[in-house]
């Protein structure tokens, strides 16, 4: 399970989002995907949405002793519909991870992402690095194709027990023109940091982070808007 909430510093918008997924060994480093986002908007009412499922599958390579490379992707369905939804109830739970996998709360399209990723470890160091493009196929009335590349960069100090920094970036390129409302049109650029703890053992994980939104619409952290994510899973072998 991977939960996000934000609040807006000025106002009395609020959002949680909450993602089920699931990562299943198909053929040795290979892995089936499923994720199924829900999400709460509360501002003078609550707004409950099912965002996009996605379907995917992930390998993981090993490039050296201590690089492992991660390559993948996914199809999302067309589960949210702005024809069915006002777009406060999706709007805020997007914002809650400063608008990372935008897609699973974004109406009316048919995600297609890709996933690259790179791991290394240098003794108590972990080193990591995630490049994501995601295009938005239009569907129903909405008519424009969208562009999005989720990129973001960590460095964690310890293993069993650790902690560090995440820095994390969404290019926006063509959200200068797009069909459905939204509050990130015309938003190119959003830039988040995330100072993180997480816990790790043979068979369970957890991960707690703030999430400090940097970007002219939802910074600066702390007094505008402010996020917190947490992330908890089992192995089952």
């Amino acid at each position: 399970m991977e939960t996000s909430s934000f609040t807006g510093g000025d106002s009395d918008v609020s959002g949680l989002a909450i993602a089920l997924f699931a990562r299943m060994p198909f053929a040795g480093h290979t892995f089936l995907d499923i994720r199924v986002p829900f999400g709460l908007a509360i501002d003078e009412r609550t707004d409950a949405v099912l965002g996009n499922v996605t379907l995917g599958a992930h390998h993981i390579a090993r490039a050296g002793r201590r690089l492992w490379l991660t390559v993948g992707g996914a199809v999302g369905l067309a589960t949210l519909s702005s024809q069915t939804h006002h777009h406060s109830s999706y709007e805020p739970v997007g914002a809650s991870r400063a608008y990372w996998d935008l897609h699973e709360y974004f109406p009316s399209i048919l995600p297609i992402h890709a996933r690259l990723g790179a791991e290394a470890h240098f003794g108590p160091l972990i080193a990591r690095a995630q490049l994501e493009p995601v295009l938005y196929i239009p569907l129903g009335r909405n008519e424009e194709y969208e562009l999005a590349i989720q990129h973001a960069a960590e460095l964690q100090i310890g293993h069993g027990i650790g902690g560090g920094l995440r820095v994390q970036g969404m290019a926006l390129p063509t959200f200068d023109n797009v069909s459905v409302r939204h509050a990130v049109t015309r938003n190119l650029y959003v830039f988040a940091l995330e100072p993180f703890l997480t816990i790790e053992r043979k068979l369970t994980f957890l991960r707690a982070g703030l999430l400090l939104p940097l970007d002219e619409e939802l910074g600066p952290p702390l007094d505008h808007t402010w996020g917190f994510r947490f992330s908890a899973g089992v192995r089952v072998d």
